[in-house]
This record gives structure tokens, sequence and C-alpha cells, in this order.
């Protein structure tokens, strides 16, 4: 079994273990698109005027492979997402209007799984197939760069709330995520509190993109270190792996003192050797000056921005909304930098839209890649706000 197998079958619930995902294609290995050339459809023109506002009032239908696609790569399974997609493109009747977006959201996906070659065998496809130019390919790095912003240009994940057995669907997204990128970073500062059940989970994720040759980067780690070092007690034998967390939390910190405090106290609780302090280890993973994930703030100037990969997101990080009223009452979002944004996140983000609606703003989300604009229409975004494609 390969290692980012492992990244893909650990158990992160407890006690129930998910079923592993299909091993990750090697991208060399994938096959040429041979995409057949079905005709555009083209819309019945109305009989009359009344017919027409009514075809403009109808509320549009995402086809099923479609909105698959967009949910999977929310999810961050780009992988998938991609075969479905090819498959969906080979078959185009059942796509109906949303042909050339399906062909878009390819071309997104191809990119964020670095298939070059895939890529440019699309685009001569699709020059062909639509008559006009195609997207135009991204390198990795400087799609990196404009995550660069806010993750350093890594791939991140939030961790939100308590530290418990729910973060296993959390994690399993990291897991997910580490399938196709070296660096991932988990951000901890917005961590309110935590137990035992979540530690174990953490430190097996982090033992897992170790052992896989990935490396984690952690976000505000002091956070979580002053939440255990509150909850584990010298004397009292339980705990355990909230005890290692945090022996964990302060090595990456660079705390030596903290870390041999609590490792004697380990040691007279546990009755056990204590990990030992290594100053090699202190690694590029303590990014502890970062306070959060997602900073989607772009500055009075530059207006409110989403960027990276939003996942895990909370109520609280789209609060800065409210001060990017207009004096029209419009509100306008850029999405230009958003890589990802999963269904949690964008629960909390159209709950937030749904209240400036129902205060009377108008909002408009600008910027939205292919698929995330997909996903968006699917969670019903456009009867809360306007949701403008960024340009190819």
């Amino acid at each position: 079994m390969s290692d980012d197998d492992d990244l893909g079958s650990l158990d992160f619930t407890l006690p129930s273990s998910f079923p592993e995902p299909e091993p990750a294609a090697d991208s060399k290995k994938a096959p040429a698109l041979e995409l057949a050339l079905e005709p555009i459809p083209t819309a019945t023109p109305a009989s009359d005027s009344t017919s027409a506002k009514g075809a403009a009032k109808r509320k549009l239908v995402i086809p099923a492979s479609l909105s698959e696609a967009a949910e999977l790569h929310a999810n961050g399974d780009d992988l998938a997402a991609c075969k479905s997609l090819e498959l969906a493109i080979r078959n185009a009747g059942a796509l109906g209007e949303f042909v050339a977006a399906a062909w878009l959201c390819l071309f997104e996906l191809l990119i964020l799984l670095g298939r070059r070659t895939a890529f440019e065998q699309l685009a001569l496809a699709y020059a062909k197939r639509f008559e006009q130019s195609p997207p135009a390919w991204v390198e990795p790095e400087l799609q990196a760069s404009e995550m660069a912003l806010t993750t350093g240009g890594h791939a991140q994940i939030a961790l939100t709330g308590t530290l418990n057995a729910a973060i296993g669907e959390t994690l399993k997204k990291v897991m997910q995520m580490a399938q196709t990128t070296t660096v991932v970073r988990l951000e901890l500062s917005k961590i309110t509190d935590a137990n035992n059940d979540g530690c174990t989970l953490l430190r097996r994720a982090l033992t897992a993109l170790k052992k896989a040759g990935r490396e984690c980067l952690l976000g505000s780690p002091q956070v979580l270190a002053e939440i255990l070092v509150k909850k584990v007690e010298m004397g009292k034998r339980e705990d355990e792996a909230m005890w290692m967390v945090l022996l964990d939390l302060y090595q990456i910190i660079g705390d030596q003192n903290a870390f041999e405090d609590v490792a004697v106290n380990y040691a007279v609780t546990f009755e056990v050797s204590p990990p030992s302090w290594d100053a090699k280890a202190i690694p590029s993973s303590a990014e502890s000056d970062t306070e959060t994930s997602l900073d989607l703030h772009g500055g009075a100037a530059k207006g409110f921005a989403l960027r990276g990969q939003l996942v895990g997101a909370s109520a609280a990080d789209f609060t800065g909304i409210d001060t990017l009223v207009a004096a029209d009452g419009s509100i306008e979002i850029d999405a230009s930098a958003l890589v990802r944004i999963d269904g949690a996140s964008a629960d909390q983000l159209r709950a937030k839209l749904e209240s400036l609606k129902q205060a009377g703003h108008s909002v408009e989300l600008k910027n939205l890649s292919p698929l995330t604009r997909i996903f968006l229409m699917v969670r019903d975004f456009t009867a809360i706000a306007k949701l403008v494609a960024r340009k190819a």
C-alpha cells in the first residue's frame, strides 16, 4: 500500500471507520481525452413576449453530473470530480445549456491536479468545439502565489470550535487535500476547547502525514497549547493524548522550558519515560504569528475577499462584510483568489448574505471560478446574491 493510500484510508472516526477511497491515479498515466464534439444546444425562441419573460424567470436546473463534480471539488476530491466531468462531457446530451460550463470546470480541475498534457488536449478540442480560445494554463506555483496572501502558499484547513471526535470529518478532508500537495496547513486559532478524543485524532493525522512524507504546518499552535495546559493534571492518569499533543505543540513552538516541565509531570503521572526535547525538530511548521487561516478581510481599499481554501469557516469569519455596505446599499465580495469553499463554510456565508438581503442590501460575489460558481448555484446562492464568473 502506498503512502497516499495510507492518507486516504486512515480511520478518523470514533469508534467506527469510513471506507477507503479509490487510490489516486497517476496523472502521467491518465488516458488522453477523446471527446465527442456534440453540437451546442440552441435555445428555442419564445413564441411571444409573455413566454420570453417566463423563460427569463425560470430557475436553472444544474445537471446532476455537474452538480456532483462541484460537490466533490468542494469536499477536496478533485480527482473524482475530474473523472465525473470527463464522463459527462463525453456524453454531453444530459448537460443541456451547461455544456460550455462543464468544459470550463474541467479546465479548472486539470490545473488543480497539475495535468498539463490533458489540459492542452482539452484546449485543442475546446477550440474546435466552441470556435473560441480556451482558458490559459496556470502554473501551479502561480496558483500557489494567489493562496500565499493567507496561507504562505500552502493548502489549508481551519479547525474550529471544540477539538473532539467530530473533528474526524475535517481531518478526512486534510487527508484528501494531502493526496495532491506536499504541504498542508492546519490553523488552530479558532479552537475554543479540546478533549482526549480530538487530540487522539489530531495526533493520528499528524503521524500519518509525516509517514507519507507530507509536511503539516500548524498555525497559532500556542492557542491549543494554552487550552491543553489547563486540562492536564499531574498524578491524574488519564487523557494521555492531550499530554502528548501538548508536548508536540511546545516542541513546535520552540518553548523548551515549558516542554521539559510538562515532560517531567507526564513521566511522574504515567510512570514512563517522556519524549525528549529535539533541538533539530523546531520546524518551519510553527506559524504562531499567523492569527487566522482565513484572513478574509482585504482592507477597506480592497473590499472583502474570499481567499485560499475556505474550509470549516464559522459565522465570525464573515462579520466583516457588514462594514462594506456602500452608500447605495450594495456590497461587492471578491472571490478571485478563492480556490475552494466547502459546504459548511458555504452555509455560514449564505446565512450572512441572507441576513444582508433581508436588511435591504444587494450582494455581488464576483470573479468566482467555474466550479465554485456552480457549487454556489446548487446551494441556491442566486436567490440572495449575484454570482459573477471570473474571466478566463
